[in-house]
């Protein structure tokens, strides 16, 4: 990955270096009053900036796909958090974007409205200048790489059901063999960057993308003929002991230990770095922050310390690098202490620990904000499978009248390993079934394994 600029505090805010890239002179009384700006509606301050400086300009909301169609470029996109970015060219090759902290990075058509699908991001789209009278060539660009990705996914998601039966490793190298035949045969832009993987395969070189791509296609081939499996499973009557057992456990209870804290999983390994550096500086600054996952370069544990310390608290900032189970206990002893918590997805809820303890490890690319509290809770997290353990809770957030948790518990003590599994495939099933958006949680790895007894027990 490119190097941060380590001096992040004294760089100018993000909204600067972009209309600064765009050519506006900003006297230093503008540059004092949008950098002040920290709302969610920086671009309404942006928008009245342009309007007296007599600038003309059109506003976007990007929503679904086909709004893509109406980028301008050169225009700017208030992005997630207090980020933006400059859209500088729209080809049939996709988008030419310059971010402030990672340079000029070319985005596929999906790569960059995948972005866009993620809670957080504001989506508003500032288009400078009169709009082109040219019809633009993202329809075309998004149709061509939508049939590339149901391609590939027909043929890898219908091989890895057919074979799944001989285990994941297997599984996972005979598709890396075939994703290395498609390299060399079909189009090279299907392997451009898989869904999910934007920023880290944009940072780097031909070759690494080649191989990150060929490694995560495979593991999405996986998840989803697995998830072929469990959907075959809805079709058959569900043990009804189990089913009397779910119940439903709002986290807004005043008994909730989470209300007041983070558990942060906006942030994964392919997010910018950016929204690292933000999130770290808006958390609420009455508890310790423990910052857990992969990756761990000098780059991101710098933006961590740097972030942290520019808010000047009596707190402490723990970095913990995914190091086995004994990593993850304390992941949770910190999390029941009260401490915000951060953790970079880069998991799958399929994923068995070799472990003899059973643990197993699930972390979502999403997080959600919790009705009115100030705090966030992920749609996945961890579930702790040990020996000893009494229970094992499968959760997932669902929607009725408000927000819920959706759990499951399942009693270890007394049931062989085959029946724990069974029990929480049925679990799973369920939660998908109910969900309403069962397929698309499971699908990138949300389905929650909960483990805090204390939030999840009925009140």
């Amino acid at each position: 990955m490119n190097s941060l600029n380590h001096e992040l505090p004294d760089a100018p805010h993000p909204l600067i270096q972009c209309l600064t890239k765009l050519g506006l002179a900003l006297s230093q009384e503008h540059v004092e009053r949008l950098s002040s700006f920290t709302s969610l509606y920086l671009h309404e301050r942006l928008a009245v900036y342009l309007t007296e400086q007599g600038v003309p300009f059109s506003a976007t909301a990007i929503q679904e796909e086909s709004d893509l169609e109406l980028l301008s470029p050169p225009c700017l996109v208030h992005w997630n958090l207090h980020h933006c970015v400059v859209v500088i060219d729209v080809s049939v090759q996709g988008l030419l974007v310059w971010d402030p902290y990672l340079g000029e990075r070319h985005y596929r058509c999906m790569e960059f409205f995948d972005l866009y699908e993620k809670p957080g991001y504001v989506n508003y789209v500032l288009s400078l200048g009169e709009p082109h009278s040219r019809p633009s060539p993202l329809a075309q660009v998004c149709k061509r790489e939508q049939a590339q990705e149901r391609t590939l996914d027909k043929h890898l998601v219908s091989l890895a059901l057919m074979i799944s039966s001989v285990g994941k490793r297997p599984t996972r190298a005979l598709l890396r063999l075939l994703t290395g035949w498609w390299d060399r045969c079909v189009q090279p832009d299907i392997f451009a960057a898989p869904r999910h993987n934007i920023q880290r395969m944009l940072a780097c070189s031909n070759e690494q993308a080649r191989h990150l791509a060929r490694d995560n296609l495979a593991q999405l081939a996986i998840n989803m003929g697995y998830t072929a499996h469990l959907l075959r499973k809805l079709r058959r009557p569900r043990s009804v002991e189990w089913a009397h057992r779910v119940f439903s456990a709002p986290l807004s209870t005043p008994q909730s230990p989470f209300i007041g804290q983070c558990i942060i999983e906006l942030l994964h390994q392919f997010d910018p770095i950016s929204a690292v550096y933000s999130v770290l500086q808006n958390l609420p600054s009455d508890r310790d922050v423990v910052v857990y996952g992969n990756p761990w370069d000098d780059t991101m544990i710098t933006v961590c310390h740097q972030a942290f310390a520019d808010q000047g608290h009596e707190r402490t900032l723990e970095i913990l690098p995914p190091a086995g189970k004994h990593s993850f206990f304390k992941l949770l002893k910190r999390a029941r202490a009260g401490a915000h918590i951060i953790m970079f997805a880069d998991g799958n809820p399929l994923l068995v620990s070799d472990e003899a303890s059973g643990l197993q490890v699930a972390r979502s690319f999403t997080a959600c904000t919790m009705w009115h509290h100030r705090a966030f809770v992920t749609n996945t997290g961890a579930l702790l499978a040990d020996k000893t353990a009494a229970n094992l809770h499968v959760a997932g957030l669902v929607e009725r009248d408000r927000l819920t948790l959706e759990v499951t518990p399942i009693p270890t003590q007394h049931l062989s390993r085959e029946a724990i599994v069974q029990a929480k495939a049925d679990a799973m099933c369920r939660l998908i079934e109910i969900s309403p958006q069962g397929w698309w949680f499971w699908r990138n790895a949300e389905v929650y394994f909960h483990e805090y007894h204390a939030a999840l027990e009925c009140q």
